[in-house]
């Protein structure tokens, strides 16, 4: 088995993020998905490796209180998310909690 070197074939470009970062990246022979902090998805279709869309704007419905920790594609193209907050227990105490939310 020989090892194949990284080639680089295309380049995305992300809008400007104001208050937000990347925080997820998820490729599939078919399509590339970046998250940033704020829970927005950009994913573009793919063919032998390069984008053949602009990207895809997909915004969670829900968001306040969570911090967004990655995402996925689902087929048919909506995304399913996952998520931190924190929640309160029977007993008064807070504990972080994770969300997988689509």
């Amino acid at each position: 088995w020989k090892e194949a070197a990284w080639e680089e074939v295309s380049e995305v470009f992300l809008p400007s993020y104001k208050d937000a970062e990347v925080v997820g990246l998820s490729a599939t022979a078919s399509s590339l998905l970046v998250t940033g902090s704020d829970g927005v998805a950009h994913q573009w279709d793919l063919l032998a490796g390069r984008p053949t869309t602009a990207p895809r704007r997909e915004v969670p419905m829900v968001g306040q209180g969570r911090t967004w920790r990655a995402a996925c594609a689902l087929p048919g193209g909506r995304v399913t998310r996952l998520a931190s907050s924190w929640r309160r227990s029977a007993d008064g105490s807070r504990s972080w909690k994770s969300e997988l939310l689509l």
